[in-house]
């Protein structure tokens, strides 16, 4: 029976574990906090299917709640853009929840659980992941598996350990990096957002994303930055949001923790002889929002299956490799439009934004149908008029198109079949592709 050891329990790597167990392996997910303490204290969305898809039953209804249509505003407030279409495959769920659920999956399927127990790296030779050295009551040990699954999140002290040999990008740059601070604060008095879900950029003249939904009890409170969040951007987003909105309060109901979440596509190369990474591990998110929940259980079902498959051979790296294939051609393929996309807003200033929204460059069509086409002359028009009345945007805009025209190409040369050669090559062009 092969030994699997998971780094982390974040919803992909435990997900992985459920199905892996099932089959009859030995798996043990080691995690670092308590029990107690695992989730973050507040809701996110996922997809329904990400239960059917993955063999879990879907929780009872009483814990998820539908998904709202959101308002976009610019970084002057004066533009404010809403989606109308309502998606009914979205839920949100509390993550307090949600984790404590898939591990009782989990445990009920056969896993073992090692709580307090802090992965520091992997056990490994120039090329090769042997297992994991972890802390055990304070005491440092050495455990061997046939397969190490990398959960352990974006700074995973297991892939930024791992030899050069792997061939595995071992840092996500702080480029790539969205700070974000959350909160649920009580409600002063009457007053709700219309629509209830809004979203602003360049908010008090930050890089990034924060936004405002209005729940039955409680204000809901992001602020998010791209890089390190500013000193004082939580507060004075706060404080504009009173001045704006005086029903948000200032009692703090749960959450005010901050989190780091990759905002990228998925990292060219995740797998290596013996290891896989998932979720966090491999930015497995989604990056125009940072939702990475539906991705990572998915990925981790699709790694199960691709070791079942395995058989009695060892799981070197050209037999993981159509976990990553898989998980491009079903999932990830579609984000790397999205990374490019959001590259090209941070690479704007709050005046561009304004110009894209009061223009009309990007409306409510783009926001819903995630990209260009579709358009009457009469629009056309419109947003070429916008174009030139803005022209030192036009460099960043034909780079953008040069670079969207050559993803698609991309993509599709990603090798089916594992071959060290072709695999880094493709991974260079991958890498390349916002350079």
């Amino acid at each position: 029976m092969k030994k699997i050891l998971v780094a982390g329990a974040g919803h992909g790597g435990v997900t992985a574990a459920i199905n892996l167990a099932r089959a009859g392996y030995d798996v043990t997910v080691l995690e670092a906090k308590k029990r107690e303490d695992l989730g973050w204290d507040w809701h996110d969305v996922l997809r329904r299917d990400a239960f059917s898809y993955t063999g879990i039953d879907l929780p009872d209804e009483k814990h998820f709640g539908p998904f709202e249509p959101m308002g976009y505003y610019g970084p002057s407030k004066t533009t404010h853009l809403v989606t109308d279409t309502v998606d009914e495959s979205i839920i949100h769920m509390d993550r307090k929840y949600l984790i404590a659920y898939l591990i009782e999956q989990a445990e009920q399927a056969g896993v073992r659980f090692l709580f307090e127990a802090a992965v520091t790296g992997p056990v490994a030779d120039t090329r090769s992941v042997k297992g994991l050295w972890v802390d055990l009551a304070g005491v440092r040990k050495k455990l061997y598996a046939d397969l190490v699954i990398d959960a352990a999140g974006m700074h995973s002290p297991v892939r930024m350990n791992l030899p050069v040999g792997c061939g595995v990008q071992n840092e996500i740059s702080e480029a790539d990096t969205f700070h974000v601070y959350r909160a649920y604060f009580d409600r002063a008095g009457e007053g709700c957002l219309e629509p209830k879900y809004c979203v602003y950029f360049f908010h008090c003249g930050k890089p990034g994303m924060d936004w405002l939904i209005t729940n039955d009890d409680y204000m809901d409170v992001l602020v998010g930055s791209i890089g390190p969040m500013p000193d004082g951007a939580v507060e004075d987003a706060l404080a504009d949001f009173r001045e704006t909105y005086p029903y948000v309060g200032e009692k703090l109901l749960r959450g005010g923790q901050t989190a780091t979440i990759p905002l990228r596509r998925t990292l060219a190369v995740y797998v290596a002889n013996g290891y896989a990474a998932v979720g966090d591990s491999a930015a497995m998110t989604e990056p125009m929002s940072g939702s990475g929940i539906t991705l990572s259980m998915k990925a981790g079902k699709i790694l199960a299956d691709v070791v079942i498959e395995a058989g009695d051979a060892d799981l070197t790296v050209d037999r993981l490799w159509p976990y990553e294939y898989r998980y491009a051609r079903e999932m990830g393929d579609r984000f790397v439009g999205d990374d490019l996309l959001i590259h090209l807003v941070l690479s704007l200033t709050a005046d561009d934004i304004d110009h894209f929204l009061n223009s009309h460059l990007i409306t409510s069509k783009e926001l819903e149908n995630g990209g260009m086409g579709g358009y009457s002359f009469a629009e056309v028009i419109q947003k070429a008029q916008a174009l030139l009345a803005k022209p030192a945007i036009l460099p960043l805009l034909m780079k953008f198109v040069g670079r969207s025209s050559k993803a698609p190409k991309v993509i599709e040369r990603m090798p089916e079949v594992y071959s060290k050669e072709a695999v880094t090559a493709w991974a260079e062009e991958y890498n390349a592709l916002r350079e």
